[in-house]
């Protein structure tokens, strides 16, 4: 009851401002004339708040609310940061962190430079198709296997559940083949009709009517493949275009590519079951046969339901459809290479993985428990991902066969599935990571893997500057053709670090629903409607705005690969 009638020890903070004095304020100390020693009533002056904390003014009571008002403030602003709990300062991080990568981004999209902005655009177009096509498989898998073990008494020692990974990869791949016709339109017998006309555009995408129609009477020299036309009274950029077969192209596009990689996910799924059989997981050797066969079962796959349901698209009778088909056919071999190499690409990882570390993991592909790893560890599992990215740059001058381009792909994918794996060891044996600004970030944790994804997106995009000017310096020193074998191994290397990007912010996600859905009554019910509601909202945005420009930046660069060309053998004649 020293401080004006109030209980010192009632608050924390009333003893931070008593004490303060002592340390600080010039009126609890001599002055100078007495040489620093404290004056005769100088516990009444610590005593007093208008002396402590505010000057006294003509009334003698100014002080005295400037003593109250500062004592108030100083008590606010520690109460804050006294309850500030974990969950706060991750938010906080979070907001700075998502406004620094957000504008990141935004910098890197509107660069000056044509190859940085593909570039950009294409490692979150393959971002966005990897994340959404791994959270509707897993919801997709949860709910059969909830379905099944709940209602169905299937259960782990059954003899079905080893064929059921196997089973969901064929319904995968059967939906695939179905949503590629449907898109293409190539099961109708007519689907060419109108398909390859030629039309006006608008061309400027500032304008919301990009890439609508234009009437040929508006624009100025119909003859030409560019020009300008007036709209309500404005001059705007039109360009022609088969505007009916790009948009048809761009819907087949975006469902064979998520449905390419859910098909890849089960049949990792498949492998992994395979892997972890009594028969395989015996030596890292034997994981490597498992690769192989699943693979195999795969081309099997592939190649049966071909021959079987595929209709010839050079035979006189599909001649009303034949562009579609070739639509049809062009998206279903990437598809299937695509999906061959994802799955490929991981089991391979999780066979070299075993081989170093002595531990086949398990089918998510984490150590069952996640333990530290030696440092020669993540080394060596570093080094592999480069002797991947050497063998897949080394492939180039044999890229016309498509198994040589499965394999390169497959490396590729083996160098971006090393570095997330001995990332994530790097991070679980990192101690600085257990307590960063107040907030425990392991990447077992939501936290964590935040933390793991924003390091790792950065990293790649800011390698993409370093192959800019190598895709430069390759023109500069080998010409048109030269840059042209450096431009698909570019290419190649931007694929590997979309996917790396993709898997890092897909575990961000499936730990941030399954931490949202735990909270709930039903939490299984909601972590399927968070993941469809997800999907709704992302899929339409990626199909009209990031997979257009991605596709229009892709139709640029061969543009202007073809006027080098031309300007090139106008020099030479």
């Amino acid at each position: 009851d020293a401080v004006g009638g109030v209980g010192v020890a009632s608050s924390p903070h009333a003893a931070v401002v008593a004490s303060a004095p002592v340390l600080a304020s010039p009126y609890a100390m001599g002055t100078p004339g007495e040489g620093g020693a404290a004056p005769e009533h100088s516990g009444a002056a610590a005593q007093d708040p208008s002396e402590l904390l505010g000057r006294e003014g003509p009334s003698g009571h100014e002080g005295h609310e400037a003593g109250e008002g500062g004592e108030a403030e100083m008590g606010g602003e520690a109460d804050e940061m006294e309850h500030a709990t974990e969950v706060d300062i991750g938010c906080g991080w979070m907001l700075l962190g998502g406004i620094i990568f957000t504008m990141t981004l935004f910098y890197l999209m509107n660069w000056k430079d044509d190859d940085i902005r593909r570039f950009s655009w294409s490692i979150l177009n393959t971002t966005i198709s990897i994340f959404t096509a791994v959270m509707v498989f897993s919801a997709v898998e949860s709910y059969l296997l909830h379905v099944l073990t709940q209602r169905g008494n299937l259960r782990h020692g059954s003899p079905l559940f080893p064929v059921l990974p196997y089973v969901l990869f064929l319904f995968w791949f059967i939906a695939m083949r179905i949503a590629l016709s449907w898109n293409s339109h190539a099961w109708r017998m007519d689907a060419d009709q109108g398909l390859e006309e030629v039309v006006w555009t608008v061309a400027d995408p500032l304008l919301a009517q990009f890439g609508d129609r234009v009437p040929v009477r508006s624009v100025r020299n119909p003859g030409a493949q560019k020009s300008v036309a007036v709209i309500a009274g404005m001059e705007v950029f039109v360009v022609k275009s088969q505007r009916n077969l790009e948009r048809r192209r761009r819907r087949t596009r975006c469902w064979g590519t998520l449905y390419a990689h859910m098909t890849g996910f089960a049949a990792m799924k498949a492998g992994g079951v395979v892997q972890q059989s009594e028969a395989f997981r015996g030596s890292p050797w034997m994981s490597f046969l498992a690769v192989a066969i699943n693979a195999l079962v795969m081309l099997a796959v592939f190649q049966g339901y071909s021959l079987l349901f595929v209709p010839d698209r050079h035979n006189p009778k599909n001649k009303g459809r034949r562009e579609s088909l070739k639509l049809r056919d062009e998206e279903l071999a990437d598809a299937e290479d695509d999906a061959l190499s994802l799955c490929a690409s991981f089991l391979l990882i999780q066979a070299i993985r075993f081989l170093i570390t002595g531990t086949l993991p398990g089918p998510e592909g984490l150590e069952e428990p996640e333990v530290e790893m030696p440092d020669t560890c993540i080394a060596y599992l570093f080094g592999v991902g480069i002797v991947c990215a050497i063998l897949a740059i080394g492939l180039l001058p044999y890229r016309r066969a498509r198994w040589v381009e499965v394999l390169q792909n497959t490396l590729a994918m083996g160098f971006a599935w090393s570095f997330l794996s001995a990332a994530r060891w790097f991070a679980l044996g990192c101690e600085n990571l257990v307590d960063i600004a107040g907030v425990n970030a392991v990447p077992d944790r939501v936290v964590g893997r935040v933390l793991l994804a924003i390091i790792v997106s950065i990293a790649a995009l800011l390698l993409i500057f370093l192959l800019d000017r190598v895709e430069d310096s390759a023109y500069a020193a080998w010409g048109l053709e030269g840059a042209k074998s450096v431009l698909k191994m570019v290419q190649i290397i931007v694929n590997a670090l979309s996917i790396l990007i993709g898997f890092t912010w897909e575990h961000c996600f499936d730990g941030g629903l399954a931490a949202i859905a735990s909270t709930t009554a039903h939490p299984f019910t909601m972590k399927m409607a968070l993941t469809f509601l997800v999907t709704y909202c992302v899929v339409p945005a990626w199909r009209r705005h990031i997979l257009v420009r991605h596709m229009a930046l892709q139709r640029l660069r061969h543009e202007q690969m073809r006027a080098i060309e031309s300007e090139e053998s106008d020099a030479a004649s």
